[in-house]
């Protein structure tokens, strides 16, 4: 599928009202660098957060995620941070909830 018609799919999906930054879709991306659907290189000059201080995909990081995935998947983690969001009001409690 090409970006155009990933375009149009996502304007009809999208409320209006939420902000789009690029009218490309990566496909991969590596230190500053993304590719596109397409194949077409750029400079990633709004990295976010997550890559900011690294780049994308930085080999110690790619290694270190990997080694933790082979010793430890903190799936309980999730659970927890959502039942703390979730009774964060006080007496507020969701409908079947424990």
């Amino acid at each position: 599928m090409k970006s155009s018609e990933l375009n149009q799919r996502r304007q009809q999906a999208t409320p209006r009202g939420v902000g789009v930054m690029c009218n490309y879709f990566v496909e991969k991306a590596e230190n500053a660098t993304l590719w596109d659907i397409e194949g077409n290189e750029v400079i990633d000059f709004a990295a976010g957060i997550a890559v900011l201080n690294t780049g994308h995909r930085h080999p110690k990081v790619v290694a270190a995620v990997a080694d933790q995935l082979q010793a430890f998947t903190p799936h309980r983690l999730s659970d927890c941070a959502v039942r703390k969001l979730c009774f964060a009001g006080g007496a507020y409690q969701r409908s079947g909830a424990n």
